[in-house]
């Protein structure tokens, strides 16, 4: 239901909650590392992956790669439709 998964030296989350959720926080330790999840659900979905941000910074949805480096890292997932690949003008 919350969807964290391992994906060899990468981590993935990829809910599949409620949409009456608001959403979710947690928390999980890898080796010395600790990441503070927090997944949203403004559109109220069932799932879809639509914005990861880590550390602050839009990554793009999908594995993460895992580091052990005694750090917090903050992890924020938005509920959503994933947006449109940019296409190059021509």
């Amino acid at each position: 239901i919350l969807g964290l998964r391992l994906c060899g030296a990468a981590f993935e989350v990829d809910p599949n909650i409620p949409a009456t959720w608001p959403g979710f926080s947690l928390v999980w330790r890898c080796g010395t590392t600790r990441y503070e999840i927090e997944v949203l659900n403004p559109l109220k979905r069932c799932r879809g992956v639509g914005q990861v941000r880590l550390d602050g910074e839009v990554v793009e949805p999908g594995p993460i790669p895992r580091v052990d480096d005694g750090r917090v890292h903050t992890l924020q997932i938005v509920l959503g439709e994933r947006p449109a690949p940019a296409v190059a003008a021509s």
